[in-house]
């Protein structure tokens, strides 16, 4: 629906076959590469996302655009170069298929063919194949659209390394999510030998081991920019027997997004005029003068507005002013 309203069908329908298929994508057994090579590789198309969804939107987008190009064993090559799952792929394609055929059998969309192109906002249509502009956008207006998408699951960074949530003191990223590679390379607890894996401490610069040199990380890249988090699953870690440490909560299918995009698009929020400030879902705090909070509010009660419409029915045409009012809101989450 929320694809439907802003024009981004294609992008919502391969972010939610990716959530849908069972079977990653990305695996460390594809073209007999080792964990390690296979998380250096997804560290690597995953820079500067900071978002498991737009990593396999983003992946599929180039794995679908080559096998329309090229013949089916470049298609394979390229999978097995970049760690991905072929046959994963093509069960996102076929999710993608079903989850199509359900919008148009609801009238959320007229037929098989219907495009982004027609409903798209403007900020979009203006800069349509005018290359690494238009995919920023594209890649941050899905980015958005992700706070409703997956609310209320969000949950909240600090700068020791652990996420806090409702009901929730302490989470940490699961190994299966591109945050915790991005964490990890930004890290300075310590490094494992690239040699023979040894840990050593970070004020170590040879291996207490081996006696090979540390590896040197460029962490400028991989800082990590965004303060919430939506994810899609809590999982319990238990240490294996006899190793030392106790029971952690891990979150997977992370993505960054913005408080701009929470506030007007998050499911719930409430302003508190008196504090200044807006609160997302009884317990999220964030700081807003009267003025912006006003705004917000009365944008999100438009947002709400048109999201009733659609609901009532589906073949309802928007009014030009709800076309110009979702135009500015997406040119706003946009810019971000």
């Amino acid at each position: 629906l929320w694809g439907c309203i802003f024009g981004v069908v294609d992008d919502v329908l391969t972010c939610a076959a990716a959530v849908s298929t069972t079977r990653s994508p990305l695996s460390a057994s594809v073209g007999g590469q080792t964990r390690k090579e296979s998380d250096k590789k997804r560290l690597q198309l995953g820079q500067g996302l900071e978002s498991d969804q737009l990593l396999l939107t983003s992946l599929y987008d180039k794995w679908n655009k080559l096998k329309k190009e090229a013949n089916i064993n470049t298609v394979r090559r390229w999978c097995m170069d970049n760690g991905v799952d072929h046959v994963a792929m093509e069960t996102m394609k076929q999710w993608r298929e079903h989850l199509q055929k359900t919008l148009v059998e609801h009238g959320f969309l007229k037929d098989w063919k219907s495009t982004n192109a027609m409903t798209a906002p403007s900020c979009l249509r203006q800069l349509e194949g005018a290359g690494p502009e238009f995919a920023r956008r594209r890649m941050q207006l899905l980015r958005a659209l992700l706070a409703a998408a997956m609310w209320p699951d969000v949950a909240v960074r600090k700068e020791e390394g652990y996420l806090f949530a409702k009901r929730q003191k302490e989470m940490y990223f699961h190994p299966s999510s591109v945050m915790y590679l991005q964490e990890d390379a930004t890290s300075s607890d310590g490094w494992n030998c690239p040699q023979c894996s040894f840990y050593n401490f970070a004020t170590r610069e040879e291996c207490l081991q081996c006696g090979g040199a540390k590896e040197v990380k460029d962490t400028r890249s991989h800082t990590i920019k965004h303060e919430i988090f939506m994810f899609g699953e809590k999982t319990q870690s238990v240490p294996k027997p006899g190793q030392p440490g106790k029971p952690k909560m891990q979150v997977k299918s992370c993505s960054g997004v913005s408080y701009k995009a929470l506030l007007l698009l998050g499911h719930r929020v409430d302003a508190d005029y008196d504090n200044c400030q807006l609160v997302a879902d009884g317990w999220l705090r964030i700081k807003c003068s009267r003025r912006d909070a006003a705004m917000i509010m009365s944008m999100r009660r438009c947002v709400a507005d048109v999201v009733a419409t659609r609901l009532q029915d589906d073949a309802a045409a928007m009014g030009d002013r709800d076309v110009a009012m979702l135009g500015s809101l997406a040119q706003m989450l946009v810019n971000d």
